[in-house]
């Protein structure tokens, strides 16, 4: 491999940080392509994910839905003892 403007340091000098943090002694292979090819398993495996995730979304939201329509006359009833005293209030 080709390291164009790497600095030559002995090998205690990468257990030390620097300054600006530490340096990582790994040096990540350049890709000189412009396309790559994605198997179809792969696509496979990310659509099957995002339906996942959508049809995780749409559980979560009816849950919510369900715990909030069950609580709904407790709520219900709470705002009305609210609406009576702010009319009570403002008469004042």
């Amino acid at each position: 491999m080709d390291h164009v403007g790497a600095v030559e340091r002995p090998m205690m000098d990468y257990s030390f940080p620097t300054a600006d943090g530490t340096i990582s002694s790994i040096a990540k292979p350049t890709i000189e392509a412009n396309n790559f090819e994605i198997k179809p398993s792969i696509v496979q495996i990310i659509h099957q994910v995002c339906n996942f995730l959508v049809y995780l979304k749409r559980t979560l939201i009816s849950i919510l839905l369900i715990f909030l329509y069950s609580r709904l006359p407790i709520c219900l009833e709470f705002w009305l003892i609210f609406k009576v005293i702010l009319i009570r209030t403002q008469s004042c």
